[in-house]
């Protein structure tokens, strides 16, 4: 049977955990649980209240803190895809003999092939955004090759601000504006709309 020290004391480091803010997932599914094996089977009333709430407040803040890291990483990577595809569209416009026109049709033809397979994200205007993506932060990586399978690592460590911010901060055309509000939306956590 556990004491209410041992309670409160798993309590105050799922506490410390969760406050920290920046826990990462690791750090708190390490945190173990109640050893529930101590518990004797078919003896419903050793499961007190206090028992149960303890065990069921751990687990309840291990899976919002995996769904927010998901969410997180997910996130991060889109992102970096969208960077990405920036990229290539940009470079295959510079094999194009007429810039503004090939890339027009570029964006165009991949809008016409990707929306139907992919969803309504990749529209022609999303796609230009993701080409004005890659020229606002044209060294987010230096890739050795094209077969670089490390690429969404690479760029993904660059981008800690979810793709909506970055589309509201192409909106500010000097690149050191635009890296201080970057900056401040990370130090601040602001909100698209801030």
């Amino acid at each position: 049977m556990y004491t209410s020290a041992f309670l409160h004391k798993k309590h105050e480091r799922h506490k410390r955990c969760k406050l920290d803010g920046q826990a990462h997932h690791s750090r708190i599914f390490t945190t173990p649980l109640l050893n529930m094996t101590e518990i004797p089977k078919n003896n419903s009333s050793n499961l007190s209240t206090g028992r149960y709430e303890a065990v069921l407040a751990e687990v309840s803040a291990m899976l919002e803190a995996a769904r927010h890291e998901a969410a997180r990483t997910i996130n991060t990577l889109m992102t970096a895809t969208y960077w990405e595809l920036g990229r290539r569209i940009v470079e295959l416009e510079q094999q194009g003999a007429e810039r503004a026109e090939y890339g027009k049709q570029i964006v165009e033809r991949l809008a016409k092939d990707l929306s139907p397979r992919f969803g309504r994200g990749f529209k022609k205007s999303n796609l230009f955004q993701m080409r004005s993506f890659y020229l606002a932060y044209p060294d987010a990586a230096q890739l050795q090759s094209e077969s670089d399978s490390n690429i969404f690592q690479t760029v993904s460590g660059k981008f800690s601000l979810p793709w909506s911010h970055y589309v509201k901060l192409l909106s500010v055309k000097d690149p050191q504006a635009r890296a201080f509000y970057e900056a401040e939306a990370l130090r601040g956590g602001w909100s698209v709309r801030q």
